[in-house]
């Protein structure tokens, strides 16, 4: 057994950014928002976004178009919780109201295959 970061992570509109702002969703029906849970190395936004990346690389994202997320997460947002959006470029491009990307981030326990998150008690 041994203590693992994981990250959950909501693509909320995987291809926009190739597409000129238009998810992929939006012409072949499929599901909007790709959600997968995977290992990262820490709980550090540049760890995150690196899985971020990978993640929509595997949907369709082109790579070179990933270099404009940022993290901006709001104030408000439950502990653990990182949200990358695209940064805004100048002299136009698409902006968006929601995030390309939500992530929960917590521990978990790794045994046999299997994760357990874990939650601090305070005593």
């Amino acid at each position: 057994m041994k203590i693992v970061t994981l990250a959950h992570i909501t693509l909320t509109r995987p291809g926009s950014l190739s597409r000129g702002g238009f998810p992929s969703s939006v012409s072949d029906g499929s599901p909007k928002d790709r959600s997968e849970t995977v290992i990262v190395a820490s709980d550090e936004q540049g760890d995150v976004l690196e899985a971020v990346k990978k993640l929509a690389i595997k949907h369709g994202e082109q790579a070179e178009r990933l270099s404009t997320l940022g993290a901006t997460t709001p104030y408000g947002k439950p502990r653990g919780t990182i949200c990358f959006s695209e940064q805004p470029q100048p002299y136009g491009g698409t902006q968006f109201g929601s995030h390309y990307a939500v992530c929960e981030v917590f521990p978990a326990l790794e045994a046999d295959g299997r994760y357990f998150r874990l939650n601090e008690v305070s005593v």
